[in-house]
């Protein structure tokens, strides 16, 4: 899947990272992709938009178009995530289809 396409950040604010530091889910490399990105919002969009240790996929709308994401960011910005993934019923697996939540607007629950 193409981090790119999936959640549409603006590339000259967010730079997608194109070398041995960081790989679909996991950080591999000797040098560190947060030398290239200082503020906390800027590492967590780049790291959302190049799929840095991103721990979900979540396919939403009817079309089941897939984001990758971070459990605990989404947790903490809604309690439905909270629930989703660490209370007494947490989903288990790495992907999750939500069909009733648009993918435009999850888009920009995504960037805040």
């Amino acid at each position: 899947m193409d981090p790119e396409a999936s959640h549409d950040l603006t590339a000259q604010e967010y730079p997608i990272i194109r070398d041995s530091t960081c790989n679909t889910g996991s950080y591999k490399g000797t040098s560190d992709w947060r030398e290239k990105v200082h503020s906390i919002k800027e590492r967590n969009l780049t790291a959302l938009k190049n799929s840095i240790l991103t721990d979900i996929t979540l396919e939403m709308g009817p079309e089941n178009t897939p984001f990758t994401a971070h459990k605990l960011i989404l947790a903490l910005g809604s309690p439905v995530f909270e629930t989703m993934f660490y209370g007494p019923l947490a989903e288990q697996g790495e992907k999750i289809t939500i069909p009733d939540i648009i993918p435009d607007d999850f888009k920009v629950l995504l960037k805040y």
